[in-house]
């Protein structure tokens, strides 16, 4: 699904069917054994900030001093340059496709930022909403 997302928002406009959904765009990669979330590190990663500005590492309890002192700047590194890699590539898919510059903006902030999880199914009104050129093929005659 985030590969058809890609191929997706390259069109000038999108016709879904009644139980159509898109992806959100989503990277990850492999490491190790494990497959990698950017924006679930990125995002676990602010959690930990927001909550350390609220209270002192002597203080925290024993599971969050835990996953702080676990935190690698190169995965956060990495998760951080496939997010913009992301983000830039999608922003070029939707400029070819005829998109104006604010929504571009507004489509990458909705299929990547303001997504929940990396399996979320955008529906036909979440995409019109986020200013996707996307219809119902009833709107569609042709």
């Amino acid at each position: 699904m985030r590969a058809a997302a890609l191929v997706a928002i390259s069109a000038n406009e999108i016709i879904m069917g009644d139980i159509s959904r898109l992806s959100p765009i989503d990277p990850y990669y492999r490491e190790g054994d494990r497959i990698m979330y950017p924006k679930a590190i990125i995002s676990a990663l602010g959690a930990l900030e927001g909550y350390f500005s609220k209270i002192g590492e002597e203080e925290a309890p024993y599971p969050y001093k835990i996953l702080a002192e676990r935190l690698d700047p190169e995965i956060i590194d990495r998760a951080n340059r496939l997010l913009n890699l992301a983000r830039i590539y999608a922003s070029e898919l939707l400029t070819s496709a005829g998109y104006k510059n604010e929504e571009v903006e507004r489509i990458i902030t909705g299929l990547i930022d303001e997504t929940t999880i990396h399996e979320e199914a955008l529906t036909l009104e979440k995409l019109k909403a986020i200013s996707l050129k996307v219809y119902h093929y009833r709107e569609k005659e042709e």
